[in-house]
């Protein structure tokens, strides 16, 4: 959406080619060389709009902002303050707007409901810091720092047997009592704060016999962009897919001139296969226990730019993103649903809500 969006804004304000481009767009797939330049433009003031994702939430210093207008709530109180907050960071007068969407809970907050968000305090963050995944990157992370010795402890974590782990792989040596890190990298930047899933595909332009890397997508978010005939944007600027190397993490493009984007059309799907424990929750109950996600983009639809009608549908046909993991979840009896719901899409609407703006893979794991 945000590559949509930038379009609009540059169909009005970028029209002529002859002037400088007064909008960029931001987010987490541009090539950082393309990221930098967009920041150096705003610190200089040489753009007067930038159309963003949660990039610029954190870490960026983008000196002094006007305007900030929020797409929809973000899904937190804290991402919506920390958003708004990046203008008038310079002491100065600022405006935030924040505009909600039809999301149904975009609808409860903002209708229904808007004392709970002018009044809720920030969100507490929840980390498992021994999560494996989580706890081997910071092992390397402190490793590159300073090595390990016999008998050191990682906070409560006994560090030698995750130490192993990492010496198998090849970027850290023991010798004697002492574990030193000897890769070439520097562990911090395969540190994603957004995601745990890793493996980038890269996206190749193949347009007039070049072969250049023009931005990159997360695993996880591949499948919803990459496939076969999608319109893949950077800056506005539409190619189409052409071919998709799943294995290799390629995607190869050619610039394109379409007077539409394109949708992907998915289902996730949760089989329970073992019940640990569960407790009694309001009118139903709270249940943890082993489950297997598997998740399936199915194909994808062509949307008009400005009137947003449907005008065709292709098959995708990805490998399925599955994964076993635990999970809690809430269970409610039938009957309870039907007497506090109208009809089924209604309970569908007001559940969909409870995770609305979550990234599916990240949920999971």
């Amino acid at each position: 959406m945000v590559e949509v969006l930038t379009k609009y804004l540059k169909d009005v304000f970028d029209h002529d080619p002859r002037k400088p481009a007064r909008i960029r767009a931001y987010r987490g797939g541009y090539l950082p060389q393309e990221r930098r330049a967009a920041e150096r433009d705003m610190r200089a003031g040489r753009i007067d709009g930038i159309v963003s994702t949660s990039a610029l939430e954190l870490g960026v210093d983008i000196g002094a902002l006007d305007v900030v207008v929020l797409n929809g709530y973000p899904g937190s109180i804290a991402a919506t303050w920390q958003r708004l907050g990046r203008a008038g960071r310079r002491q100065q007068s600022a405006l935030g707007v924040l505009v909600a969407s039809s999301d149904p809970l975009d609808q409860y907050l903002m209708v229904r409901h808007p004392e709970f968000f002018e009044g809720a305090p920030p969100e507490h963050a929840r980390l498992h810091a021994d999560q494996p995944l989580i706890l081997l990157d910071h092992l390397r992370c402190a490793a590159f720092e300073l090595p390990f010795l016999a008998g050191d402890r990682f906070g409560p974590v006994d560090p030698q047997p995750w130490l192993e782990v990492l010496a198998e792989s090849g970027v850290v040596h023991t010798e004697g009592e002492r574990w030193d890190w000897i890769a070439d990298s520097y562990p911090a930047n395969a540190v994603s704060l957004r995601s745990v899933a890793d493996g980038n595909f890269v996206v190749v332009d193949r347009s007039d016999g070049r072969q250049a890397i023009i931005a990159e997508v997360d695993y996880s978010s591949a499948a919803l962009t990459l496939y076969e005939g999608a319109i893949h944007m950077v800056q506005s600027t539409p190619y189409q897919v052409e071919r998709l190397d799943w294995d290799g993490r390629k995607a190869y493009v050619t610039r394109t001139h379409v007077d539409y984007y394109t949708d992907a059309i998915d289902y996730t799907k949760l089989k329970v296969l073992e019940r640990f424990d569960g407790v009694r929750a309001g009118d139903g109950s709270a249940q943890h226990g082993e489950v297997h996600v598997v998740r399936r983009v199915s194909g994808y639809k062509k949307i008009r730019y400005y009137t947003h009608e449907n005008i065709g549908y292709g098959p995708v046909n990805l490998p399925d993103q599955e994964i076993h993991t635990t999970a809690l979840w809430w269970q409610l009896p039938q009957d309870v649903l039907e007497h506090a719901f109208g009809s089924r899409q209604a309970a569908l609407d007001g559940l969909w809500a409870r995770h609305t703006h979550c990234t599916w893979w990240r949920r999971c794991r």
